[in-house]
């Protein structure tokens, strides 16, 4: 149920689209059926320091509504750890962004990138920490020290604004909210009339039955009874919302302090052991913000290997927010079937999982560029 045409603006074009009723239909008619707008902050304090001045001086909340009501929907970004923000500043994120019923609500820490203006006035400030990987804004941690608000203070807040998002009721309270102002959608839906029972099962054996009662009732609440025409954006907001909490879930959860992450870690390492004792295989685990696994393949491996490591591998990505690293140092090409299947039981969570391989092994496997990091090595 994922949107076919697709319009992306930058924040001041996209406002102003919404001023101008005949544009909209124009960008309707040609097929599009949303927008991506990077609404950064509900705070005018912050956005004016942030030179986001476009986004000052009108309703950001009514322009929403406006496109909504010309039937295209809405995405939108944000960011908070501007030196105006302080903790209420994640209540009136979360208000604004349950307020315009926007399902797609990327919010991230604010990070300086090196060589910016923002990371030279930090860093003269001394407001820089070490993290592990500069520039990710999907993870709890940011390189940036604010200004009004205590660090570890501000990273629960915000792990909290994603569970406060991505709740069900909230999820299904977003949809309501745009039921009111998306009448006449753009997007009816894409698929066969089987391509769509296919989705809709999906959705409803892996989605909502496993939710439980409370998220039974709350998608029941959602859906357009009496309007069928929005039902294909709904179940698309649905897919959405609950992908997105899964994701957070990983991406978000508390790492080596659990001891369920303790427990995946030792397993990982008895399906090694063996091999590693050998000279064919080595182990890594980093420390960071979000600990790293790194699994090294340098000698000949059967195919036992690839078996006692799929499971414990896949439990540690399913169960904590851990990365993995596949490095690829030999390879024949009987273990490159091995390794394809092993890839394929991974490939859930193939955001997080990079595979280091030269030129020459990468021929003796397939390996999904779209689902999987593939970084070629000298």
């Amino acid at each position: 149920m994922l949107c076919a045409h697709r319009f992306s603006f930058g924040t001041e074009a996209s406002l102003n689209l919404a001023h101008d009723a005949q544009l909209l239909q124009l960008v309707r008619a040609a097929g599009f059926s949303w927008v991506f707008i990077g609404i950064e902050s509900p705070d005018e304090a912050s956005l004016k320091a942030a030179n986001k001045g476009q986004n000052t001086g009108g309703d950001i909340l009514a322009d929403v509504h406006r496109i909504y009501a010309a039937g295209i929907e809405v995405l939108a970004g944000f960011i908070v750890g501007f030196d105006q923000d302080t903790l209420a500043t994640f209540d009136r994120q979360r208000d604004f962004i349950m307020a315009s019923g926007i399902q797609t609500a990327m919010v991230g820490l604010l990070q300086a990138l090196p060589r910016t203006p923002l990371y030279e006035r930090l860093e003269r400030a001394g407001r820089l920490r070490e993290v592990g990987q500069d520039g990710d804004n999907t993870l709890s941690g940011t390189n940036v020290v604010p200004q009004n608000m205590d660090y570890d203070a501000m990273v629960t807040r915000y792990e909290g604004l994603y569970r406060e998002l991505l709740a069900d009721t909230a999820i299904a309270g977003r949809i309501r909210t745009k039921r009111r102002h998306l009448r006449n959608p753009a997007y009816s839906g894409s698929f066969g009339v089987r391509e769509t029972l296919v989705i809709v099962w999906r959705l409803l054996g892996r989605g909502i039955l496993p939710g439980g009662p409370r998220r039974w009732a709350a998608f029941a609440r959602s859906l357009p009874w009496l309007a069928p025409t929005n039902l294909a954006w709904v179940l698309s907001d649905w897919i959405t919302g609950l992908a997105m909490a899964d994701f957070a879930r990983r991406r978000l959860a508390v790492p080596l302090e659990s001891g369920a992450a303790e427990r995946c870690l030792a397993t990982v390492r008895a399906a090694v052991e063996r091999y590693a004792a050998a000279g064919r295989a080595a182990l890594h685990v980093a420390a960071g913000p979000i600990p790293a696994v790194s699994l090294t393949l340098s000698g000949v491996l059967d195919r036992r290997f690839f078996r006692r490591t799929a499971r414990p591998l896949k439990r540690l990505l399913a169960r904590t927010p851990m990365t993995v690293t596949l490095r690829i140092e030999a390879l024949r090409e009987a273990e490159g079937r091995h390794l394809e299947r092993l890839l394929r039981q991974l490939r859930r969570y193939g955001d997080r999982v990079s595979i280091v391989i030269d030129e020459r092994l990468r021929q003796l496997v397939q390996i999904d560029t779209s689902v999987f990091h593939l970084v070629l090595a000298a």
